[in-house]
């Protein structure tokens, strides 16, 4: 689900507020699928991260963003904007994961 694709930052911001209010008055789970690390790390409270079309890390989003344990999760953190991580310096040497579906 990407609740605001296109949506300017404002807008965005206020789906996700409405979004976090229901969540906490309705007891609700949302399944929350998301490239934007920094949403994810707003909303979630715990993150699954995909490689390749399979589940490769499940973590409490405070867990992952503090300490990754799949290389690819922490590529993808490193890639991310600093303010997110604080590893992306002891990873900025760590080849590319990218998947190249050609090689499967």
């Amino acid at each position: 689900m990407s609740p605001c694709p296109r949506s300017n930052v404002s807008i965005q911001a206020q789906i996700l507020n409405l979004l976090q209010d229901l969540k906490r008055t309705s007891k609700i789970s949302f399944l929350f699928i998301s490239h934007d690390l920094r949403v994810v790390q707003y909303f979630s409270d715990v993150v699954g991260v995909m490689y390749l079309g399979k589940i490769v890390e499940h973590a409490k989003t405070e867990d992952l963003f503090r300490k990754p344990y799949h290389p690819y999760s922490e590529v993808l953190l490193a890639s991310a904007p600093k303010v997110i991580t604080l590893r992306s310096r002891e990873i900025k040497n760590r080849h590319s994961l990218s998947p190249c579906v050609t090689n499967k």
